[in-house]
């Protein structure tokens, strides 16, 4: 996720510091009083890497390819209030019938209930767009021959080694500052924070059971981030079949016998929050005073 958002960009984006919304190839919307029907105003010339202009059909393809039934995208269900999503996942529709191009900058997208967060979820990579044309030439191996819509155009993908982008100097917003990124792709952590040690890595993740002792090095303790993730990992019961189908008692036993702050302080030398929820900080939806689960 972390390459797809340097190559694309999609109708909004979410500011980097406060993590609100903003807009991106979006210029504007407006939103219905019934809170069912949003208008984007797409900015003018916004291009694919390809140098093609990018239009309010664009959006419309891209995001009824993900919800089509052929697709079985795992990440559709995010598609799931817009009107015509239950007949693109049975298959019996090819085009969200929610959505229609007014004209070539403007979209208009149509839901099937109110959802106050729609707007910030169009953040996600699963609504950016894609060009028509390139799918359709390339298949199955269109993610060798990506065509974005942001910063970083893409380059070269060496598998088990390495993702290589450069700058988009065509780009539709303030150009990068770096000329040319290159992921490298390692099997484990310990490799790529070796590598990084060694002076090679730019970035990396600190792997399990070395994060006291980076921060504790006094070269590597002053590079060292510690910042929440806008994630939480949990256990899950299917409570479809026994044992803890229609058993109350044993789900709770389960939940009880979890020691959250030993798991945090010997997987993790203490630096995460136990979760006590499904809505981590951060995430819309957090409430600080709301019961937690314990």
């Amino acid at each position: 996720i972390q390459v797809v958002r340097q190559i694309w960009d999609g109708l909004v984006k979410y500011d980097p510091e406060t993590l609100e919304v903003v807009p991106a190839i979006a210029e504007s919307w407006d939103i219905s009083a019934d809170n069912l029907v949003y208008t984007f105003k797409l900015k003018k010339g916004v291009k694919f890497h390809s140098g093609r202009e990018v239009t309010a059909e664009d959006f419309i393809y891209s995001w009824s390819r993900v919800a089509y039934k052929d697709t079985a995208s795992y990440l559709a269900y995010h598609l799931d209030p817009i009107e015509g999503y239950e007949e693109l996942q049975e298959g019996t529709a090819d085009t969200f019938s929610g959505m229609k191009a007014l004209d070539k900058y403007t979209l208009e997208v149509t839901l099937r209930y109110p959802y106050g967060d729609f707007i910030k979820t169009l953040g996600h990579v699963v609504f950016y767009p894609v060009a028509k044309e390139d799918v359709e030439e390339w298949g199955d191996e269109y993610a060798e021959h990506v065509n974005g819509t942001g910063a970083f155009k893409f380059v070269e993908w060496k598998h088990d080694q390495y993702i290589e982008l450069e700058r988009n100097d065509d780009y539709y917003g303030n150009n990068a500052l770096l000329e040319k990124v290159k992921y490298m792709i390692f099997a484990d952590e310990d490799t790529a924070f070796l590598e990084f040690k060694a002076g090679t890595l730019e970035y990396t993740r600190i792997p399990i059971g070395k994060i006291q002792s980076t921060l504790d090095d006094p070269e590597l303790g002053d590079q060292a981030i510690i910042k929440p993730s806008l994630a939480i990992y949990y256990f899950a019961m299917n409570v479809q079949i026994e044992p803890f189908k229609d058993n109350l008692a044993l789900r709770e036993a389960v939940n009880y016998a979890i020691d959250r702050q030993n798991i945090v302080d010997v997987l993790s030398e203490g630096v995460p929050t136990p979760a006590t929820g499904f809505v981590p900080p951060g995430i819309p939806g957090f409430q600080e005073d709301a019961m937690k689960y314990t």
